[in-house]
């Protein structure tokens, strides 16, 4: 049977409460239900959350960890060219199809993109097409090409 430690209380959701924080290296704990939980946080100043996580942080940082990203550019410049490459994949899966409208007579952007929407095929985010829309992935598909000739 299972019971809060505090007040007793059975058969509720309980949470898993370290009496000695694992930042001041405890490791036991005892259950306690959710106002008690609270209550043993908010008891004393140095016991809330915000305190406690801050505490270990300083300790972690006095032992030499790294904290945060430390060279924040470098991390935007990877998402920015795993974005770039991913959008490139997705162009290309509609090489063919876009072409095939070319082929059929459909030029303009807002005409390829009504064509997409009614076979339902959507943007990489989901949405329906845009003329803009449909015009960005053209021209990502054109630049593609020009490097993929400027390569051979």
């Amino acid at each position: 049977m299972r019971y809060c430690w505090e007040c007793g209380i059975e058969n509720v959701p309980f949470n898993k409460h370290h009496p000695i924080p694992v930042s001041r290296g405890g490791k036991r704990t005892i259950l306690l239900c959710e106002p008690c939980h609270s209550k043993a946080h908010h008891a004393k100043n140095n016991m809330n959350i915000s305190a406690l996580t801050k505490e270990a942080l300083r300790k972690k940082k006095a032992q030499g960890f790294k904290l945060g990203s430390p060279d924040i550019k470098k991390a935007q410049k990877a998402a920015r060219l795993a974005n770039k490459s991913k959008a490139n994949d997705f162009a290309l899966g509609l090489k063919d199809l876009i072409g095939g409208l070319d082929k059929a007579g459909i030029n303009s952007y807002r005409q390829k993109a009504i064509h997409l929407n009614s076979i339902q095929v959507p943007t990489r985010q989901g949405n329906q097409w845009t003329a803009s829309g449909m015009r960005r992935l053209c021209l990502r598909l054109k630049e593609l090409e020009r490097k993929k000739e400027s390569n051979d």
